[in-house]
């Protein structure tokens, strides 16, 4: 048996069984044990195993954090998620919506609706899935003025956003949701 095929078959019993023992492959391949430890290490080395006192577990993935890459996992899931959640929202209140994927429907649903809250969010996205606010064309009455405004989502809009506010006190903010493509 060639060396690579020793070591993939090595990773894989670390993958299927979650541990092994340097005695056991050892005996499995009839090799020396000192063979098996630089196998190990080579496999540790390439991130297929963890070295142990012994012998060697398997890998733990990480769970995927990327925004991007989940935003369309459980597409209709998440819509009616922000569905039942936009129900709940009554005018006047305040609500965070951290960064997460399921909030973007939110925003979006939030967006939409005619309602009067505050909004406050962390939510950029590298331009590939944000929220953005903006005054629309008419202008408002004067009982707008008292209306609570969505905060700015990102610090590059906090300025901007915060001088539009001032000058135009008794016009509203709208907020727009940019979501990726599917």
């Amino acid at each position: 048996m060639f060396l690579k095929e020793r070591q993939d078959l090595i990773a894989s019993l670390i993958k299927s069984q979650g541990r092994v023992t340097v005695t056991e492959l050892a005996e499995k391949f009839e090799v020396t044990e000192d063979c098996i430890r630089k196998d190990l290490k080579k496999l540790d080395s390439e991130g297929r195993c963890h070295r142990v006192y012994g012998g060697a577990v398997g890998t733990t993935e990480l769970p995927d954090r990327n925004v991007f890459t989940r935003v369309n996992d459980y597409r209709p899931e998440k819509r009616a998620i922000a569905e039942k959640a936009a129900q709940l929202i009554k005018p006047g209140q305040t609500i965070f919506l951290d960064i997460s994927t399921t909030n973007l429907y939110l925003a979006e649903l939030i967006a939409k609706k005619d309602v009067r809250c505050i909004v406050v969010s962390n939510m950029s996205y590298g331009g590939r899935a944000s929220v953005s606010w903006a005054k629309p064309a008419t202008s408002g009455s004067a009982s707008d003025a008292t209306r609570p405004r969505p905060a700015c989502p990102d610090s590059a809009n906090r300025a901007q956003g915060a001088a539009t506010q001032s000058q135009t006190a008794t016009q509203p903010s709208r907020a727009t949701v940019h979501l990726p493509s599917q």
